[in-house]
This record gives C-alpha cells, sequence and structure tokens, in this order.
C-alpha cells in the first residue's frame, strides 16, 4: 500500500515490479506487458486441461486527494482505525491484488485444481481507458469465466451499467446584447433546454431486472460563449450515460439528437467519447451458482444476486466469458476519502474464491 499508483499521477511500474517479483519469487510464471508505459501483470498457471478462469484486479487507484482529510498519516499507508483498515487502494481493489495472487500460489499446489487459473493485473483501468485489459486480452488463455476484484459485501454483483459520455456542441448567431433589432440565438439558452428535457427522458430512468436504479443521464461539464457583451454563438456540454444492457448505443443518440431537433433548428453535433456497453452475467450460468453457493457456505446465508451502478472492467470482458462483477469484504469511501476495508471478513471471502476456483476449473 506505500506504493502509489494514482491514475494520470504516477506509473504503475513500481507495483507492478514488486507484484511481480513477488509472484516470480513463489514460483508462479508471470510477466509484465508493456513495461515502458503502463505495465500490466499476467500470470497464467495451469496444471490440467479444466476450464480457464480468470481473477482480474487493477494495479492503479484513483487519486488519494487532499491527505489532510485522511485519518492516517498517508493515504498510502495503511492503518487500522476501530477494526477497519484505511488507505488509497484497499477495497478498489489492492486486497483483490494480494488475496488473487495467494490463492494461485495455494492452488498450484492442489492436486484438486484441474485446470487454468489466469491473474490478469492491469494497469490504466482506473482512468477509464482500459488500455490494460485490451493487451491482456491478446496474451491470455480465453477465459470460461472471469472473476473481478471489486468488493462488496453482503451480495454477488453479476452486471454492471455501461457508460456513453459525449459533447453535446450547439451553435447560435451571435448579437449584441443590446441591440433593439437583433436578438441572436443564445447558444446557451438553447442548451439549457436540451438539458432539461433530456433529464425528463427514459434515458435518465429506464429500469429493467437486476438494475432497478435504473440508467441515468448527467451533464458534467459545461461550457460557452467567449464575451461578457456577446450573444453567445456556442455552447458545449459533456454528457454522461450510464446504460443498462437493453440500451443500444446507436437508438440513444438518435433519441439524444431527436431531442435537440425539437428544441435547435440550427447546427449541433454530437462527439462520442467513450462508450462500454452494460452488462448482465445469466444468473443461471455455472460460475455464478458455484459462487453463490461456495458463499452460502462461507457466510451461512445466501446472498442476493445484484447488479452495480458504476461501470467496470467487466463491460470491457463480457464479451468473453461470464463474469462476476464484485464481491468481497465490507468495504466503504470508495473513490473518496478514507477508503477503507473490514479485515475480519477476508477468511470467508477467501474461502468463497478458493472453492470456486476448485469447483469451476474441475470443469
Amino acid at each position: 500500500m506505500s506504493i502509489p499508483a494514482q491514475t494520470d499521477i504516477d506509473s504503475e511500474k513500481e507495483i507492478a515490479e514488486l507484484t511481480h517479483t513477488w509472484l516470480t519469487a513463489h514460483g508462479l510464471p508471470a510477466q509484465i506487458i508493456d513495461p515502458e508505459q503502463h505495465p500490466s501483470i499476467l500470470c497464467v498457471v495451469k496444471k490440467g486441461d479444466g476450464p480457464v478462469l480468470w481473477l482480474e484486479s487493477p494495479l492503479d487507484t484513483v487519486p488519494a486527494g487532499d491527505p489532510a482529510n485522511w485519518q492516517t498519516a498517508s493515504p498510502f499507508k495503511t492503518e487500522i482505525v476501530d477494526g477497519r483498515m484505511i488507505g488509497r487502494g484497499v477495497a478498489d481493489a489492492r486486497l483483490a491484488i494480494a488475496m488473487f495472487s495467494m490463492l494461485a500460489r495455494e492452488i498450484s499446489q492442489d492436486s484438486a485444481f484441474k485446470g487454468t487459473l489466469v491473474l490478469a493485473f492491469d494497469a490504466d483501468e482506473q482512468s477509464g481507458r482500459f488500455t490494460g485489459i485490451q493487451q491482456i486480452i491478446q496474451k491470455a488463455p480465453k477465459p470460461d469465466g472471469i472473476i473481478l476484484g471489486y468488493q462488496g459485501a453482503g451480495e454477488i454483483s453479476i452486471g454492471a451499467r455501461g457508460i456513453l459520455r459525449l459533447w453535446v456542441h450547439i451553435q447560435g448567431k451571435s448579437a449584441h446584447p443590446g441591440s433593439r433589432s437583433r436578438k441572436g440565438v443564445n447558444a446557451i439558452n438553447r442548451m439549457a433546454q436540451v438539458l432539461s428535457a433530456l433529464s425528463e427522458t427514459s434515458l435518465a430512468s429506464h429500469t429493467e431486472p437486476y438494475f432497478p436504479f435504473g440508467s441515468q443521464l448527467q451533464p458534467t461539464l459545461i461550457n460557452g460563449g467567449d464575451a461578457l457583451n456577446k450573444v453567445p454563438d456556442q455552447c458545449s456540454a459533456f454528457i454522461d450515460v450510464r446504460l443498462l444492457p437493453s440500451m443500444d448505443k446507436a437508438l440513444v443518440l438518435t433519441q439524444i439528437a431527436a431531442i435537440i431537433d425539437d428544441i435547435h433548428d440550427g447546427h449541433y453535433e454530437l462527439e462520442e467519447v467513450q462508450y462500454y456497453p452494460g452488462f448482465l452475467t445469466p444468473p443461471d450460468s455455472r460460475l455464478v451458482q458455484i459462487v453463490q453457493e461456495e458463499a452460502e457456505q462461507a457466510f451461512g446465508k445466501q446472498l442476493p444476486l445484484v447488479a452495480s451502478g458504476p461501470t467496470s472492467v467487466g463491460c470491457v470482458l463480457a464479451d468473453q466469458a461470464p463474469v462476476i462483477n464484485s464481491f468481497g469484504v465490507e468495504s466503504g469511501n470508495v473513490h473518496a476519502d478514507n477508503e477503507w476495508m473490514l479485515p475480519a471478513d477476508i477468511p470467508a471471502v477467501y474461502q468463497t474464491w478458493y472453492q470456486t476456483v476448485i469447483r469451476f476449473c474441475s470443469g
């Protein structure tokens, strides 16, 4: 935890080298991918002809923010406070890197393990660019199942909302604000009308099974105008749409365009910046059933199947194999000050993962 790897601030090189050193020292065939830019770790443990299971977790973390807002001496040096481990990345998701690494070491020596276990610790994930996992996909054995290292107590997440990010650019007509004869077309006013209309559509509130919290549409950035004494002839807004699995990108863009057409008869442009579809792993898939059964055995109760609100790397991997999006220890303040996780949950979570690997890879 003392090694920062904040996305777009620090390199993942040091944490990748430390992880690689630990894995190879324990006899595991790890390699570093793209060592000069955003290094990722790939480790393939093959002990039979059974199914291939990936254990994935990011090497990078979100930025820590102002250290003065943390309860600890440093965001990057973990401390136990009232039974909680506090530190940047303890929940998202370095705990998973540690647990998955130890699990791989033990699994490699277990005669009951009859398949292939892949450790995929990717760089450049928290940025949303997902370049590390794209490189791992090209080099790793094709998975039959994937478990992500995101934590989440009391439930098993089998899906996540996708994301569509785009700029909406609206062109108006400039004029002097005090003109008696020429009012112009105020691009900022038109944009305000567009954003208000978008917030009232189903794009911001569509629901479906496992996603009762629905889709979401939020403007997150806006800029317009270039002078205090000029009717603004341009305005741009950045739109963040969180998509459910049934929501088709082309239809969403068509709906947004139709709303703008109804309000603004001038020139506009939709500039797509990022897109990943939402996903839902079938609840009756073999991987989901095994995880749910093993979690019930470890925790003494059945855990519900849910979907997650944040977009995850599972949106990139869901077309490869069934994905468990998140399950793990109780945690909180993820992406905020004083991120924490509950160490007392680790034994039950570890037992769940271990038995899942054995059973799933037995075929």
